[in-house]
């Protein structure tokens, strides 16, 4: 009798154990698409002086991800700049701590094949009382039991982040209803 009890009790325990082991991993953001985009959301937004943490934030990219920023300077004219994710967070980082930062997904569209995913996600950006929309462009890597950014590319429809991140607008923004 003694013998059962303990078989039962250890095999009660390994299910118990391995069946928390596995709803731990399945609740990691980065086990998604969605779940990784949204981390980058997460991680930019927030109210001014909130420090973010950027090693987090790095670890959400691969360390040659690029960075490109659809702008237009003074004169209207069309420019497009990259970063690596160092330059990122260390140029543009700051303006996000600096201020009232709140992006927010409205529309998502995501097309994956074989542990690599492209993703257009539309957006509402709010700032200092400041209410605009842009779309965000993602490719991201199945590595190492989690998707990462390969590269992130922004274009935000309000005219004032001009004055904040140095962007503006190139093009129109799709519906953000949908695609």
């Amino acid at each position: 009798m003694n013998s059962f009890l303990f078989r039962a009790l250890a095999i009660g325990l390994i299910v118990a154990f391995s069946t928390t082991d596995s709803n731990v991993l399945a609740q990691r953001p980065t086990d998604t698409v969605e779940g990784t985009v949204a981390e980058v959301l997460q991680f930019i937004s927030g109210k001014a002086g909130k420090e973010r943490d950027w090693d987090e934030f790095r670890s959400l990219f691969r360390v040659e991800a690029q960075f490109t920023v659809l702008n237009r300077d003074a004169a209207g004219k069309e420019q497009v700049t990259h970063f690596s994710l160092e330059q990122f967070v260390r140029k543009v980082g700051p303006s996000y701590e600096s201020r009232d930062f709140f992006e927010r997904q409205l529309n998502i569209k995501i097309d994956e094949y074989n542990g690599i995913a492209q993703v257009f996600q539309t957006f509402e950006v709010e700032a200092n009382d400041r209410k605009d929309q842009g779309i965000n462009s993602f490719q991201l890597l199945y590595q190492g039991g989690a998707m990462v950014d390969c590269e992130y590319l922004m274009d935000h429809q309000c005219q004032w982040c001009r004055a904040t991140f140095s962007i503006s607008t190139v093009g129109q923004l799709a519906d953000s209803t949908g695609f």
